[in-house]
């Protein structure tokens, strides 16, 4: 349920949304109960992100803070860029059988284009062109091109293909899709089988070990694996668990990965913090470089120098240009002592981004006091691994 009681159906959004990046959110609102989407959604914030809206059965009414206002009928496309911040509302009407269908789905805005005037893109059903095969297959193009047709929506950030595709019954369809982009299909009238896809291709990440202290190569095949938790649990102890009694001469080794946040900013490092007891019972500390972007070069004393920034504090935004979107290594404690109690965990960086004061700054047209900090490195830790001494 969402708006002020509007029942839809969510087919992904608010979670894990990898898969589907740039795509936040998709919402399938059809319903033929019109007390179960008259409340509509009633005025509400967007800001940073593009929504794009298509009606197939029924009207929506809206309007926005800038005064904007309008219907959307059977077949139209409405696509929002939200960007610097709007305020709007969509009130389903639906038709004179009751009937309500659409969807709406949810872009994120590159870090560049986050802060851009908002705009509206309001799309007629005629004007949507149709493209029809041979066979029947029926393919309304919104956005993007195929076969041959470009959509009427243009300017889109994400530069997506978004097709309503009708593959008539006991027919077998090839489609293709564009290499490099991530695609999904919702089947929302009738029913079907998708055979013959690829299987999910590894995407080339930056794997770069402390030069100082390989792993073993059996060890850091386990690097190579696109499953590096399940590894982690079928091979070693998870985050959380305890080490104990290890063997003679041989140190702990670690399997560290990291993705970034799929609306965030790419990572710069990824860090081991160690802290053990020495025999006087005296706590030491000491962060460890492991895996990092780029081809920096550690120093003597084995840090890697920073990342860099790409934060135009000016406009509040930043660009993933540097940094990486996944970190992934095997590491080995080059500095164990079997005879030192100790604990290990996890520290992950990310490449500088505006913080709130520049936005805040940007937002209002101040200028920031002088010494207030304007950008700022997200962090994200793990739960310890412990080694204690076999009793």
């Amino acid at each position: 349920m969402e708006g002020a009681g509007v029942k839809l159906r969510r087919a992904f959004g608010f979670g894990d949304t990898t898969e589907f990046d740039p795509f936040l959110l998709f919402d399938d609102f059809r319903n033929e109960r019109p007390e179960d989407y008259l409340a509509g959604f009633p005025w509400h914030p967007h800001r940073g992100i593009e929504t794009i809206t298509y009606v197939l059965k029924g009207t929506v009414s809206h309007g926005d803070s800038l005064g904007n206002k309008g219907t959307l009928g059977a077949g139209d496309v409405q696509w929002m860029t939200a960007g610097s911040g709007i305020l709007h509302q969509e009130m389903p009407r639906g038709d004179d059988a009751g009937r309500m269908h659409g969807f709406q789905l949810w872009a994120n805005l590159p870090s560049h284009l986050k802060m851009t005037p908002p705009r509206y893109q309001d799309v007629q059903g005629k004007d949507v062109p149709e493209v029809v095969d041979d066979d029947g297959t029926i393919v309304r193009v919104v956005v993007g091109d195929f076969w041959g047709k470009s959509g009427p929506v243009e300017g889109i950030a994400a530069d997506p293909r978004y097709l309503d595709i009708f593959v008539p019954p006991n027919l077998r369809k090839t489609l293709p899709v564009r290499l490099g982009q991530h695609a999904f299909a919702y089947v929302f009238e009738g029913g079907g089988r998708f055979r013959d896809a690829s299987k999910p291709q590894p995407v080339p990440t930056d794997r770069v070990a402390d030069p100082l202290h390989p792993a073993t190569p059996a060890a850091a095949q386990d690097a190579d694996n696109r499953l590096p938790a399940q590894t982690g649990y079928t091979k070693g102890v998870p985050m959380g668990g305890d080490l104990s009694a290890a063997p003679s001469g041989k140190s702990p080794t670690f399997l560290v990965a990291a993705l970034k946040d799929p609306i965030g900013a790419n990572l710069d490092r990824y860090q081991v913090i160690k802290g053990w007891l020495d025999k006087d019972g005296k706590l030491h500390e000491k962060i460890y470089d492991v895996v990092w972007s780029g081809d920096r070069k550690p120093g003597p004393d084995g840090k890697v120098p920073p990342v860099g920034s790409t934060v135009d504090v000016a406009n509040a935004t930043w660009t993933n240009t540097i940094g990486a979107p996944e970190l992934i290594t095997v590491w080995k404690d080059p500095d164990f002592d079997p005879s030192q109690p100790a604990f290990y965990y996890g520290r992950v960086i990310e490449i500088p981004t505006p913080r709130w004061t520049a936005y805040d700054a940007k937002r209002y047209g101040v200028r920031p006091l002088p010494g207030t900090a304007m950008t700022l490195t997200e962090r994200a830790y793990t739960s310890p691994i412990w080694y204690t001494l076999a009793r």
